[in-house]
């Protein structure tokens, strides 16, 4: 059953997370609900946050979006506006799926930092969340071995960036990919390539612990 119109312009102009009757689910501001002069229902909503569907987030992100109202089945406030990063050596490594078409993703059960300051060093929350990083034109190197697999050692080349623990999510990078990942207790090495990546949550956080923060090390 699709909402009713009046709650959808109660959001307008708001952060909201929208279910659609295709599945689709997605984290943006919705800028305006329209009633046509058929009594038509229509959405627009810009700055895509987060999406279930990479394909969404790689072509809404930086764009505005419409939608049929009818299409829309639930939709609500969303949560605080967190800034959230993957913990790499943390996480443990549950899937690497090589398609064989344009895409292949890497599957992690992920420690992730959520804070409204920087994550990794401000105060805020640490939990667990499963992450899918979605690569362009996947290649791997290496033996996988049994999964899953904690990360003992990791670093995640973007373009001529290099994030050797902390890695901001949920995003899309247009550059050359390297994820290099050192697996399980015999240390095996698997090397992820891609020509771009998403990183999105698959599921929801789950809180495990309050995390004081600390102060950055003087450079």
């Amino acid at each position: 059953m699709s909402v009713e119109f009046s709650r959808m312009r109660e959001f307008e102009n708001q952060r909201v997370r929208m279910v659609f009757d295709d599945g689709l689910e997605t984290v943006a501001t919705l800028l305006s609900a329209v009633e046509d002069t058929d009594g038509d229902h229509h959405l627009i909503y810009e700055n895509v946050e987060w999406a279930n569907d990479p394909r969404e987030f790689a072509t809404a992100h930086d764009s505005s979006v419409y939608a049929e109202g009818a299409s829309l089945i639930s939709i609500d406030a969303a949560e605080p506006n967190w800034k959230v990063a993957i913990e790499l050596h943390d996480s443990e490594l549950f899937a690497i799926d090589p398609s064989g078409s344009d895409y292949g993703c890497v599957v992690l059960d992920a420690y992730v930092h959520r804070t409204q300051g920087e994550p990794g060093w401000s105060p805020g929350e640490g939990g667990v969340q499963t992450v899918r990083m979605t690569f362009s034109n996947m290649r791997v190197e290496g033996v996988i071995g049994e999964l899953p697999a904690y990360l003992y050692d990791s670093s995640l080349r973007i373009g001529t960036e290099i994030h050797t623990n902390m890695v901001a999510f949920p995003a899309r990078h247009d550059a050359p990919i390297r994820f290099e990942m050192m697996l399980g207790e015999d240390a095996r090495t698997v090397v992820v390539y891609g020509d771009a990546l998403t990183i999105l949550a698959d599921h929801g956080f789950r809180s495990v612990e309050h995390y004081d923060g600390h102060e950055r090390p003087a450079t």
